[in-house]
């Protein structure tokens, strides 16, 4: 599936957020196997930028909603930031229905790995992050992500600290 044919106005209405350039969603939702020999951009920047972005926001969140130590603090952070988590907040939003894989990809079932839902909802958040050029509007998609669709407080992961 290629990101000309994808209807994303589905995912700005769960994520409560349309972007101004379509450009940079379709970018943020492009793994590299797509561009297979291709000139084009895939989500690996933003995927850089949205894990800041994403730990920014759950070290903000945490701190100002729990009072709790510092070692609470930084285990529930990682595993609010894990692979597993982001996946599963993926999961949460169906982002694996707007995600442009390679064929090979594709035919081994890249849209159900945990690698590739974190990795794109990260790039997502970048995206939300410069399209927005505001880390208030930022906040409020990755609170309706983390908070709303993916009931993140109610979550027992296995991640082994």
């Amino acid at each position: 599936m290629f990101s000309s044919d994808i209807d994303f106005s589905v995912l700005e209405e769960r994520i409560r957020y349309v972007f101004r350039n379509e450009e940079l969603l379709k970018i943020a939702l492009r793994h590299k196997s797509a561009l297979e020999g291709k000139d084009g951009s895939c989500n690996d920047k933003l995927e850089w930028l949205g894990d800041a972005v994403v730990g920014f926001f759950v070290t903000d969140y945490l701190f100002r909603h729990y009072d709790k130590p510092r070692s609470w603090l930084s285990l529930t952070k990682s595993k609010w930031v894990s692979e597993e988590c982001l996946a599963y907040l993926a999961r949460k939003i169906e982002l694996a229905k707007f995600i442009e894989l390679g064929k090979g990809e594709e035919r081994s079932g890249g849209r159900e790995k945990d690698s590739i839902l974190a990795s794109s909802l990260e790039a997502l958040a970048g995206a939300v992050f410069v399209d927005s050029s505001s880390y208030e509007e930022t906040k409020k998609v990755l609170k309706t992500i983390f908070c709303e669709a993916g009931d993140i407080d109610s979550l027992n992961l296995s991640v082994n600290y």
